[in-house]
């Protein structure tokens, strides 16, 4: 029996666009939302809520007894435990504790995968791990999968975001069908190391003006984890 590969794309949620229920959904927020949230469940978090609006995040905390992690324009929310900040976390305090996440983008890209299949959380920490638990998924249901990168609002298509993308498709491209969008992010990924893409991302060179080297250069050493954060009742578990 031949089965067909699984269509590969990639999309902008600064565009509109959004995934539909015979996809399984790759969220992505390399700088930073993406990246903490891998990082949180790899130390040990619980399960991660995300919310935009920071009221609702204070008010979600005390309901479920969380630790609050956020940031607004780069900067730690104030009563918050931790800015959105992977290299900030700590173990000690996180370790079994469900976590409220707010940050200016990535609920927004989380709201836009709401109709998939299944809405798995993709960073370039995990990259390998996360692209071959979609692909299963894909195979398992017979669907596409769908990269939606979240994007900033300095560079709606963001470079590190891209890379990602880029990143997910040349790992994926012997067992997927590749659309052109998947196929130019991976030509882009291979024509560029990661600190070249550090270069030309203009969030990346934002947050190292705000003193948040570290957080970047955490952000693009790839495969650091094999955790898979996915969304599964509104939480997103690993």
């Amino acid at each position: 029996m031949v089965v067909n590969k699984p269509r590969l794309d990639v999309r902008w949620r600064p565009d509109g666009q959004t995934v539909g229920p015979n996809e399984v959904a790759i969220v992505v927020d390399v700088l930073r939302g993406s990246t903490t949230i891998a990082t949180s469940l790899s130390l040990g978090a619980k399960a991660v809520l995300a919310t935009a609006e920071i009221d609702d995040a204070r008010r979600l905390a005390r309901e479920h007894r969380a630790i609050l992690i956020g940031e607004r324009k780069n900067t730690r929310i104030e009563g918050f435990d931790f800015g959105n900040s992977p290299v900030e976390l700590q173990a000690d305090r996180i370790r079994g504790r469900p976590v409220v996440f707010s940050s200016t983008n990535f609920p927004f890209a989380l709201q836009a995968a709401a109709d998939a299949v299944q809405v798995l959380i993709g960073a370039l920490v995990n990259v390998a791990a996360v692209s071959q638990a979609a692909l299963a998924v894909a195979q398992r249901y017979e669907v596409d999968i769908a990269i939606m990168l979240a994007g900033e609002p300095s560079e709606p298509h963001a470079k590190e975001d891209y890379y990602f993308a880029g990143s997910a498709a040349v790992s994926l491209s012997p067992s997927c069908r590749l659309s052109g969008q998947a196929t130019d992010a991976a030509q882009f990924t291979q024509a560029h190391s990661p600190d070249q893409a550090i270069a030309l991302s203009i969030h990346a060179q934002e947050l190292i003006r705000d003193g948040f080297q570290e957080d970047v250069a955490f952000a693009f050493d790839p495969d650091r984890f094999k955790v898979v954060p996915h969304l599964c009742d509104g939480w997103i578990v690993p």
